[in-house]
């Protein structure tokens, strides 16, 4: 399915084509073309890179729970056992809350809705929902769960092109929308910051606190990239360039932005094949 794209590339721009397929050189135009075959594993690590909550706000996470557990207990003069187990309970959950396992299955969860937009499998509100459950818990994605894709960049943005159920679907995003270029396992991955610059409020109050989701989130199977740092390179490069929050004397309060939501990594550090690097 990784061709489904290769018959309409365009002229003049550097392409490389099929999940895994190889070619050299580098772009003259200043532009990109990659197509590739998006599988159920590649897409679960996507949603967790474009969604990845640093360390700084799970911390603050901790902090918060800490100091409401310590808050309730010395706000009651005594207890019963069970109410000290209770109390004691609600602060582990709240702990859990914090962790990283946690924030990707409940991530996982609410994305999963949007799974029949990415790739031929039942809707979670259709009576077929649970094939689609039971093929992410178990991790047995089937023929279902690939889909022809092909990402297009150059100096106005990037455009994501996938085709599912005989359809074309499109994620386009100017580089001034992006924050984050991050590096999973199999896929570069470029999104809003996931601070919140797109995706659904955990907390309405507080506009700036949102979670799980892929609106103008794009990514490309790195094995189709022939210079996979250069392009990293290249497109960080244009989003620094396009994004006033990059520069100036508010640059600090960009500092602090990234650390707590480890806008330039993926999850809490690189994958594990980038740790001698």
């Amino acid at each position: 399915m990784g061709g489904g794209f290769l018959s309409d590339g365009s002229a003049g721009v550097h392409s490389a084509a099929g999940s895994g397929g190889q070619s050299s050189g580098s772009s003259p135009s200043g532009a990109w073309s990659f197509d590739f075959t998006l599988t159920g594993p590649m897409w679960c690590r996507f949603a967790q890179a474009s969604n990845a909550y640093g360390r700084g706000i799970r911390l603050i996470g901790v902090l918060l729970v800490l100091g409401g557990f310590a808050a309730l207990w010395v706000g009651f003069s005594e207890y019963t056992p069970f109410e000290a187990l209770l109390l004691a309970a609600i602060g582990l959950i709240g702990l859990l809350a914090c962790t990283r396992s946690y924030s990707c299955w409940l991530l996982m969860h609410t994305v999963l809705w949007s799974a029949c937009d990415w790739f031929d499998v039942p809707a979670l509100n259709t009576r077929r929902a649970q094939e689609t459950v039971s093929a992410w818990r178990s991790g047995n994605f089937d023929e279902h769960w690939l889909t022809s894709c092909r990402l297009l960049a150059d100096g106005d943005g990037v455009v994501l092109l996938r085709r599912v159920r005989g359809r074309k679907r499109k994620v386009r995003a100017s580089w001034s929308d992006l924050a984050c270029v991050r590096l999973t396992e199999e896929a570069v991955v470029l999104s809003p910051s996931a601070g919140g610059l797109s995706g659904v409020d955990i907390i309405p109050a507080i506009a700036d606190v949102k979670f799980a989701d892929l609106s103008g989130c794009v990514l490309v199977d790195r094995s189709v990239v022939p210079d996979v740092d250069g392009f990293v390179s290249w497109c960080r490069g244009r989003i620094a360039a396009a994004s006033p929050r990059l520069r100036g004397p508010r640059r600090w309060w960009r500092r602090l932005w990234s650390w707590l939501y480890a806008d330039g990594r993926y999850l809490d550090g690189p994958p594990a094949w980038a740790a001698n690097k």
